[in-house]
């Protein structure tokens, strides 16, 4: 914690914690709460929910909303991306039976740096072979210098916004993110 107490120009966590308890400032707060995150992601992490999306959920929503032919995913504290854009790939490759469909997912999470990496879409060699089946890579991404883009198409299909799960989730609630029910 010492390094970021002096990201924020203090001289250690003592100054840190009377700053956090006196200031009550909400940047100083989410610049603390955002270094304690985990932001662990990788692509295709644990098949398992894979396969139910595939075999159980998908068929379940296509469905039950067969009349307004809609699909909304919300991928909660997304992290830097990797698991959305793992979902973003199975919905492509899944193109011919969602034809005509309108997908939206939504990508939040409440650490902003962690938001802005899975916005652009970017990862290193190292990350893109943690999970990510070289098929899809040649597939989804393009290589920018020493990293791998996601590509635009892919990346399209996705909206970002921050988002801390312990605040008023009626937004999302109102744009039929939570709530739904598949049954």
């Amino acid at each position: 914690m010492a390094p970021l107490a002096r990201k924020q120009g203090l001289a250690d966590l003592d100054e840190l914690i009377k700053a956090i308890r006196t200031r009550k400032e909400e940047k100083l707060l989410n610049f603390v709460t955002e270094a304690m995150t985990t932001n662990e992601s990788l692509f295709f992490r644990d098949m398992a929910p894979f396969d139910q999306l595939r075999k159980t959920i998908l068929p379940r929503i296509l469905a039950a909303r067969s009349g307004t032919r809609r699909i909304r995913i919300w991928s909660a504290a997304c992290s830097t991306g990797q698991e959305l854009y793992s979902i973003a790939m199975y919905l492509k490759e899944e193109a011919a039976s969602l034809a005509g469909w309108r997908i939206d997912i939504l990508a939040t999470d409440l650490a902003t740096e962690a938001l802005e990496k899975a916005k652009a879409g970017l990862y290193s060699q190292f990350e893109v072979q943690r999970g990510l089946p070289i098929q899809q890579l040649m597939k989804n991404f393009t290589k920018v210098g020493d990293m791998w883009q996601a590509s635009p198409a892919l990346r399209a299909m996705v909206q970002f916004q921050t988002n801390n799960l312990l605040t008023d989730l009626g937004p999302l609630n109102r744009a039929g993110f939570v709530g739904g029910s598949i049954s």
